[in-house]
């Protein structure tokens, strides 16, 4: 072993056996069933082994950090056994914190609501039970700063949420910064009024508060000394893409990353093991391109461990690949790249064929939902599904959407997408788009501003009174918006397309589990937030000049009840869960079903995907891991009420791409136990 590579396995913490800072976060990100979780867990182990007092959070809407570490955990931090060292871990729970946070402020809120606008009472109680913006990620980072005062950890380890809702975790202070500006707006009005009537007022110690701590967090967020990314990475195109393009999001937001873990690595194959040699071959191509991007980070490669590692035992055997640093290491191979010819674009018009679809949709269905744990391969089951249905039916309109804020639609499907329709060659009538949220949202908040600024405008025309603090105030309620609501407003926007067609198919492919739940189950705060703008736009005359916003809100609000009411509907909508035959996704499967069912989100079928057969002694052990958890699965989808049905995809090495390999793929798919209990019948309506 030369020096550069001695130097090269050498542990992260030996470089910081020493913490430079007394409380340091490290925050794990990346694409969804990347492993950060797993990371997350297993470095914070190896921390506090190391000496340090450690406490490992997860601030994900579907935690699974007690599922790694094999412990069960709450709000508050529980210490977990790993012999010599001090470790503790805790789920935020979002919700539970910003009530607590808003229960001593609520009457300071009200307050300045009823004194800085021309809301009444019955407005600024309407206004203050909304969620605020930023709260909730506010109130986590809040909760981790108070144990920095109370000095009991010298580091925290942060499990954060796949890649798009990492991007706006880090930008809570942003949010928080927006939040506190509007509030600043009603206290100038009311410092206006008080200066009229020859008095005076000072600061507002409230929003003073709000923009010192979405300040400190913010500082905090950006300063190498206290905060450092670990970003995780598979050798898979796909999630090597959007890990590049995470790269170059935190490099330009100037965010500390300073470390990249390539998890689940092939191990270099013994003997002549065709699926461990195709596996590896196919991660060598996959890394090739990453190798320009980590110039200045730290490498770990960390090896698959056959099952899944859960509990601390299992953790401390992956500790020592996570903390080496292997940055003197070539990533990737130059090899023959994949021919094209699987690509959508090389597909020829008259190339599909009609087919039996994969799996029975009637008719009478108009909105099919994939949604599970990141990294299931939603994307990948729901091209696959769509395209299959839209062959099976060609005079059917299909339309495949991506609502995830990370879209990988376009690298399944191997074409340019964006945020309008794109027709798929075929013979059929398949469209896909991938949503862009916030430009869908910006158009209302465009026009909501235009009304504004038309209504004061005319209102200053001619008159001495002076509204300036009050235009101010109303040109800022947007940002009062519940957070979440721009994919939901966009959701809603898409699924307009199903007015126009009388038996049009809607497919979208969700974001991971936790954000999704979010989603579907959001629609009473922005139903309350509609209904407070209506109001407003009633209560002061708006409607006149703002035509426009008032029929956008009246069809949102008509769009949020339709839309509840198809969801509820098991003849028109249905969620397809798809799960990976491994533990912790299996686990996140079972309370994922049990929220959809309280919900009453009919949820009649799930993919096991990605089931691998034998080969080697490590591919048999790998396969038999797999078959105890589809064990367990089945008996899940048995004790539903009702039962799910079951269909069973293969992994494939690589993974399928582009038109013509998805249809393939789709067809090797087969039925498990159904709804009925038969093993090998087509799973029904």
């Amino acid at each position: 072993m030369t020096k550069r590579e001695k130097r090269g396995r050498e542990p992260f913490y030996e470089k910081r056996k020493k913490a430079p800072d007394p409380f340091f976060w490290r925050l794990f990100g990346g694409k969804g069933g990347v492993g950060k979780t797993t990371c997350a867990a297993a470095w914070a182990v190896a921390r506090a082994k190391a000496g340090l007092r450690v406490l490992a959070v997860s601030v994900d809407p579907a935690h699974s950090l007690g599922d790694a570490l094999g412990r069960r955990l709450g709000a508050k931090p529980a210490r977990v056994a790993i012999g010599r060292g001090m470790l503790a871990a805790l789920e935020v729970d979002a919700g539970s914190a910003v009530v607590a946070w808003l229960k001593e402020r609520r009457p300071a809120f009200a307050a300045l609501i009823e004194r800085g606008t021309l809301l009444d009472h019955e407005d600024a109680a309407r206004l203050m039970k909304l969620p605020l913006p930023g709260l909730d990620e506010l109130a986590a980072f809040l909760a981790m700063t108070s144990f920095e005062r109370a000095g009991e950890y010298d580091e925290i380890v942060v499990d954060t949420a796949p890649t798009g809702h990492t991007f706006r975790l880090l930008e809570v202070p942003r949010l928080v910064h927006a939040v506190a500006d509007l509030f600043a707006a009603m206290h100038g009005r009311h410092a206006m009024v008080a200066r009229a009537l020859g008095g005076s007022v000072g600061a507002d110690p409230l929003v003073e508060e709000l923009r010192r701590d979405a300040g400190d967090v913010e500082r905090r967020l950006h300063d190498a000394s206290q905060c450092a990314i670990s970003w995780v990475t598979l050798a898979e195109p796909v999630t090597i893409q959007e890990t590049i393009d995470g790269i170059r999001w935190l490099r330009g937001g100037a965010f500390p990353l300073d470390a990249l873990i390539v998890n689940r690595l092939t191990p270099t194959p013994r003997g002549g093991c065709p699926q461990c040699r195709a596996r590896a071959e196919y991660e060598q191509d996959a890394l090739a391109p990453l190798a320009a991007h980590v110039r200045s980070l730290r490498v770990s490669l960390v090896e698959d461990q056959g099952a899944e590692p859960r509990g601390v035992p299992a953790l401390r055997r992956i500790a020592a690949d996570l903390m080496a640093d292997r940055s003197g290491v070539r990533l990737g191979a130059t090899r023959a790249k994949r021919g094209s010819g699987a690509s959508a674009a090389a597909i020829r018009r008259d190339a599909v064929e009609p087919a039996p679809a994969v799996f029975d949709v009637p008719a009478f269905t108009r909105l099919v939902l994939f949604g599970g744990k990141g990294g299931v391969g939603k994307t990948t089951c729901a091209a696959a599904s769509a395209m299959s249905l839209a062959a099976a039916e060609p005079r059917r309109q299909v339309r495949l959407i991506s609502t995830d804020p990370a879209p990988s639609l376009g690298d399944v499907l191997g074409m340019k997408i964006g945020n309008t329709w794109r027709p798929v060659p075929g013979r059929w009538h398949l469209h896909v788009r991938e949503l862009d949220a916030s430009t869908v949202f910006d158009e209302y908040r465009q026009r909501y501003q235009g009304a504004i600024a038309d209504f004061f405008d005319r209102l200053a025309a001619g008159s001495p009174f002076d509204a300036t603090a009050d235009r101010a105030v109303f040109e800022r309620l947007f940002d009062l918006a519940p957070p979440g609501i721009d994919e939901l407003v966009a959701l809603l926007a898409v699924a307009d397309v199903l007015r126009e067609g009388a038996d049009d198919l809607l497919v979208v492919d969700t974001a991971p589990t936790g954000h999704t739940v979010r989603l579907l189950g959001m629609q009473a705060d922005v139903q309350q937030w509609v209904a407070l703008l209506m109001q407003l736009v009633i209560k002061y005359r708006l409607a006149a000049r703002a035509e426009s916003l008032a029929h956008d809100l009246v069809h949102l609000s008509r769009g949020l009840r339709e839309f509840r009411a198809l969801l509820g509907d098991r003849t028109r909508a249905r969620f397809v869960t798809v799960v990976r035959p491994a533990v912790l996704p299996r686990l996140e499967t079972e309370r994922l079903l049990d929220q959809l069912q309280r919900m009453n989100v009919p949820a009649p079928t799930v993919i096991v995907n990605g089931e691998s057969s034998g080969g080697c002694a490590a591919c048999r052990r790998r396969a038999e891991a797999e078959q105890r958890e589809v064990a367990r699965i089945e008996r899940l989808c048995g004790a539903s009420r009702p039962p799910c049905d079951i269909m069973h995809a293969p992994l494939r090495i690589p993974p399928p791409h582009g038109v013509q390999e998805l249809l393939e793929w789709s067809d090797s798919w087969r039925t498990g136990h159904t709804a009925s209990g038969r093993r090998g019948a087509a799973p029904t309506s």
